[in-house]
């Protein structure tokens, strides 16, 4: 706001300010926040979901009064995702039984409730990794995990892996210590066409490399959430190094016995 270089991009918000009044608007809001710095009121804020320190205690954002959304507007709609309808009772009756129907289900439904408590453990990150042909109900194995957190459609919790590397990193990051739900990890293939081990030891690491804009240091971000991955082909191959390995847990969904979808 209070910078004339930058307060014109509150014009995308609708507001009456442009090139030729700039220096003015940044100007008015100085004026302002000198006068009034005491009585502004103020209230902590995150940008990234997950665990975070308060005042020394420990809370779990967005599921806290404590904090604000403060984030990129970019992922403003993943954080809309993280929402509720119905109630608790309900889903738990729907899903009993969804969970005794396979290993996959169960399996993928465990990872999403692990995600939280990675870091509380002080464990790294894992995937686990769903591998069948298409019409298995991989998908729907993943829908149904991150139904646990929000909104489980495609675009919103469970997002397509068709996506670059620093996309997949600072959605990592922003999720922080919810699952990431990835689905047809082969359409990244043609970038990583001899082995997945690059991407595995990146996500597992936890933490994106050091990065620099202009003269300064950007901010190192990081995360200790659980990935749940499905795809078309395995995600460890033969060639794959010990470090990949142990970092991934995978499962071949059964072509014959498909995970059934038992509702919207």
């Amino acid at each position: 706001l209070c910078n004339s270089s930058k307060v014109s991009q509150l014009a995308n918000m609708g507001f009456p300010v442009g090139s030729d009044n700039a220096k003015d608007v940044a100007k008015y809001f100085n004026s302002i926040l000198a006068e009034y710095d005491e009585k502004i009121p103020r209230h902590a804020s995150r940008s990234v979901m997950g665990w975070a320190e308060l005042d020394g205690k420990r809370v779990f954002m967005p599921y806290t009064d404590a904090l604000s959304f403060d984030g990129e507007d970019a992922y403003k709609h993943l954080y809309d995702s993280i929402s509720t309808l119905g109630t608790l009772d309900e889903w738990t009756a729907f899903m009993k039984d969804v969970r005794a129907e396979s290993v996959e289900m169960r399996l993928t439904m465990a990872a999403s409730f692990a995600s939280p408590l990675i870091e509380l453990i002080g464990e790294n990150p894992f995937i686990l990794h769903l591998w069948a042909e298409t019409g298995s109900g991989k998908t729907v194995a993943l829908m149904t995990a991150m139904s646990i957190w929000g909104d489980p459609q495609n675009g919103k919790m469970l997002r397509a892996l068709n996506m670059t590397m620093n996309s997949m990193l600072s959605t990592a990051a922003f999720l922080n210590s919810i699952p990431f739900a990835g689905d047809e990890l082969q359409t990244l293939k043609n970038r990583w066409s001899k082995s997945y081990d690059q991407i595995i030891m990146q996500l597992t690491e936890g933490v994106d490399r050091g990065r620099m804009q202009n003269d300064r240091l950007l901010r190192t971000k990081s995360w200790r959430n659980s990935f749940i991955f499905s795809g078309e082909e395995p995600i460890i191959k033969a060639s794959s190094g010990g470090g990949a390995v142990n970092r991934v847990i995978q499962i071949e969904v059964d072509s014959k016995r498909k995970i059934t979808n038992r509702g919207n």
